[in-house]
């Protein structure tokens, strides 16, 4: 066990970028390169691309190194958050120390007909103009499939609401596996 505070922002240390935490943890990870006052430089090459940008900063964990030969990759994990990444740029990105982008929260609750599982599942998840959609698809499979596979043959019911901007979207869907996407349940 870590104990929260024990992990800093300093060069060599692990950055996370968490665009999901909660129940699941979807975060980019990289090396810091400098730190000066409230700001980190981190990465050496951009994460997107996106220059001015506003996604939540964490210090990050590395579990272990996975080698290969073509591309050795680290697992790891965020671990408490730091700040808000204001610039994405081919040459690295750039953080700010302080509070964090605020987050989305989403609620997931999956159960089956019979009764026999039933559990709500939490997460924050960040925004971004062209991720958001993956990163929620995302959390609505890893909620379906924490339990165990999908049976091959199943009928899926979707209910719910998103909220956005004072706007709602209510959502009541039938589907068979080879019909199950976010788009087509969003945007039946």
């Amino acid at each position: 066990d870590i104990p929260p505070g024990s992990l800093h922002l300093a060069p060599g240390s692990a950055l996370a970028i968490p665009v999901l935490t909660g129940d699941l943890d979807i975060s980019a990870i990289g090396t810091v390169t400098e730190t000066r006052g409230n700001r980190v430089w981190a990465f050496g090459h951009a994460m997107f691309g996106d220059g001015p940008t506003a996604l939540p900063v964490a210090t990050g964990y590395i579990y272990t190194v996975l080698p290969n030969l073509m591309q050795s990759f680290k697992l790891g994990a965020s671990y408490q958050m730091q700040g808000s990444l204001v610039s994405d740029e081919e040459t690295g990105i750039v953080a700010r120390l302080g509070p964090a982008p605020a987050t989305v929260p989403i609620q997931i609750r999956v159960h089956t007909a019979s009764g026999a599982y039933d559990h709500t599942f939490h997460y924050q998840m960040a925004t971004h103009p062209q991720l958001t959609s993956e990163i929620l698809g995302a959390a609505v499979v890893q909620s379906l499939t924490a339990q165990r596979q999908l049976p091959k043959e199943y009928t899926l019911h979707v209910t719910g609401s998103l909220a956005f901007n004072g706007t709602s979207l209510n959502i009541n869907w039938r589907a068979t596996p080879d019909q199950f996407s976010l788009q087509n349940i969003l945007l039946p």
